[in-house]
């Protein structure tokens, strides 16, 4: 098993909903998760706000929100980071508090990973996740180094703490979201990771088969 999945796909396939319905399948068979997810809100048809929140569990909190000042945008996204409360980008406004919120969130589940030592963690402790859903990395960390900063050095640290690592079983991992343009750079950070690519006819099948990593290794 990967320390890191890649779940790839274009704008609008279905990634939060796979990484949820995942998330949902492995805590209901026993298996801790945690992370941070970041499902959308539509107004009709269309997508205005971006809530985010704990995939262990809790509230949803509204992380962006469509601006409406901008009537439209070609090219590429334009960043602005003037305003101490606000990071736009693109047609969105995220919350800088919220923001840091999430990044500390999705932070500390995936340094609850990393076991000391070189050794792996079981399922027994109440607290220690075996799944971390990130939801998701993109062009704001890759490009520009704002974001969720901190869970992306995070996830660079995990894949090196378990590089050196051969078994199959190895538990437990990160599961990421991303962009398909976005994945060659993170795997030449991540060279062992999976990529799992997803399409809106098979988002529940993608579910399955991340839930399914998990079946055959020991607890």
């Amino acid at each position: 098993m990967p320390t890191i999945l890649i779940v790839c796909g274009e704008r609008g396939v279905g990634k939060t909903t796979a990484l949820a319905a995942a998330a949902q399948r492995l805590a209901a068979a026993g298996t801790n998760v945690g992370g941070v997810l970041c499902p959308g809100r539509y107004e009709n048809g269309v997508k205005s706000v971006i809530l985010w929140t704990d995939a262990a569990g809790g509230p949803q909190r509204s992380l962006a929100r469509l601006a409406t000042s901008i009537s439209g945008q070609s090219g590429r996204p334009v960043l602005d980071a003037s305003d101490h409360k606000l990071l736009r980008y693109g047609k969105w406004e995220f919350n800088r508090e919220e923001l840091r919120l999430a990044d500390h969130v999705a932070t500390d589940a995936i340094r609850l990973l990393a076991p000391p030592s070189g050794q792996v963690h079981t399922n027994t402790d109440p607290v220690t996740p075996r799944a971390v859903f990130i939801d998701e990395i993109g062009p704001l960390e890759l490009d520009y180094g704002v974001g969720f900063t901190c869970t992306l050095a995070a996830l660079d640290a995990l894949a090196s703490s378990f590089a050196t690592l051969r078994d199959d079983k190895r538990s437990p991992a990160a599961i990421v979201a991303v962009r398909p343009e976005l994945v060659p750079s993170l795997l030449a950070r991540w060279p062992e990771a999976l990529v799992l690519r997803i399409r809106i006819e098979d988002r529940e099948e993608t579910a399955g088969k991340i839930s399914r990593l998990f079946e055959n290794v020991d607890r």
